[in-house]
């Protein structure tokens, strides 16, 4: 997995599933299980590139 730039604060589902690499429905059963968090912003569901780093353990390193 690429390393997430500190600059995007959210991505998009898609973005999501390809910075993961996980199909759309995997995205679904972490946001539904509660071990990602997703934000609606207009009619756009965006995930918190912090919501990433807490499930992949990346704030843990630093």
């Amino acid at each position: 997995m690429s390393k997430i730039d500190e600059r995007v604060l959210a991505m998009t589902v898609n973005e999501a599933c390809i910075a993961l690499s996980l199909g759309r429905s995997s995205i679904q059963k972490l946001i539904n299980t509660g071990q990602l968090r997703a934000v609606k912003i207009g009619g756009s569901t965006r995930i918190p590139t912090s919501s990433i780093r807490k499930l992949i353990g990346e704030g843990e390193a630093a």
